[in-house]
């Protein structure tokens, strides 16, 4: 888009613009999903992209398992 051959020089130049543009980038997506949110809009593509591009994780908590019943045998009588 602006004409720079190499990605080291785009780099070099333009290093910067490159971190802030990312940050920025989120943060908008951020702000439109919050203004979605508190006016009831559809929020699906907004939430994709801050948990591709944002880093935006669900929480999971492992559950530790409950533990098993006294497993119990018992002879027959014949």
């Amino acid at each position: 888009m602006v004409g720079v051959r190499s990605p080291k020089t785009l780099r070099k130049y333009f290093r910067e613009e490159l971190n802030r543009a990312a940050i920025e980038a989120n943060t908008q997506v951020a702000h439109s999903l919050y203004k979605s949110a508190i006016s009831g809009k559809d929020t699906t593509a907004a939430i994709f992209w801050l948990k591709c591009r944002g880093g935006w994780r669900e929480k999971h908590e492992a559950k530790t398992p409950a533990a098993a019943p006294p497993f119990i045998v018992k002879k027959e009588s014949k």
